[in-house]
């Protein structure tokens, strides 16, 4: 079998030059050098890439070590989000027009009342008196034949004033200090007090000697400068049960009021 060498290059057979034993001798002898020649360059060139190539490494691994390990990357705690304090905007509600409510005053309560009687006849003055609220008055009359007139007064206490004006007669009044309290002669009513009385009148709120009688006697002073049981507005009769300040205050509230032609037993 024949072997048929070919160029590396244009892979064309070798001449038969090359082939033939004695011919080539000569020449690789003569080719030694440069093969010594390549062959340190080609060493040199290995150990230059080898060397490179542990350079690049060494580089390599030298900038591994500056590779910041995570865990020696400080932890930058983010700023803390400023949560904005919402304010709520409070629109002020529209104040309601207050509704006025009138202030009612009370009409203070009188502490008085007025009476004025009315006219009868002749014989007897009409009046008017003042007496407190907290009594109660009422009035009865007649203006025709037989006139009259009855007016009582009374409080919540039973206290009463009665005034009658009416045909009738009247009696002397003899008190426990008259000389003839004792001999006394003639028709009367004897009484064991008083109670002195200067307006409207000299009068005497009288107490009978009779206990058993419920109503004391107004007497008043005629002309003789003796007290009779009529009084110049009528027969006063009084009932105290509790106190005369308010008897007394009303009997002198009273005002006289005669007429042209009245005509009494003190005129």
């Amino acid at each position: 079998m024949d072997i048929i060498k070919q160029d590396p290059i244009n892979f064309s057979p070798l001449p038969d030059k090359f082939l033939d034993p004695s011919v080539a001798k000569p020449k690789l002898k003569n080719l030694l050098p440069l093969f010594l020649i390549i062959s340190t360059i080609l060493v040199t060139i290995t150990v230059v890439l080898t060397l490179s190539t542990r350079s690049l490494t060494t580089k390599t691994s030298a900038s591994t070590n500056y590779i910041i390990k995570p865990s020696l990357i400080p932890t930058l705690s983010p700023t803390p989000t400023l949560i904005p304090t919402i304010i709520p905007t409070i629109t002020p509600q529209p104040s309601a027009t207050p509704t006025l409510t009138p202030t009612v005053t009370p009409t203070p309560t009188p502490a008085f009342k007025n009476y004025t009687s009315p006219v009868i006849g002749d014989d007897f003055y009409s009046f008017q008196l003042t007496y407190p609220y907290v009594w109660e008055l009422t009035d009865k009359y007649s203006l025709e034949e037989p006139k009259g007139l009855n007016v009582t007064l009374v409080d919540e206490y039973g206290n009463n004033i009665i005034i009658v004006q009416a045909n009738g007669l009247s009696e002397m009044c003899v008190y426990y200090d008259d000389p003839d309290y004792t001999n006394f002669n003639g028709t009367a009513s004897f009484f064991s007090s008083y109670f002195q009385l200067d307006k409207p009148a000299p009068w005497r709120i009288s107490q009978n000697k009779d206990t058993s009688v419920p109503l004391d006697n107004v007497c008043e002073k005629n002309k003789d400068g003796r007290y009779i049981t009529l009084t110049k507005i009528g027969w006063v009769f009084v009932k105290s049960v509790s106190s005369n300040n308010s008897i007394k205050l009303i009997l002198e509230s009273i005002v006289l009021k005669p007429t042209a032609t009245t005509k009494t037993v003190f005129d």
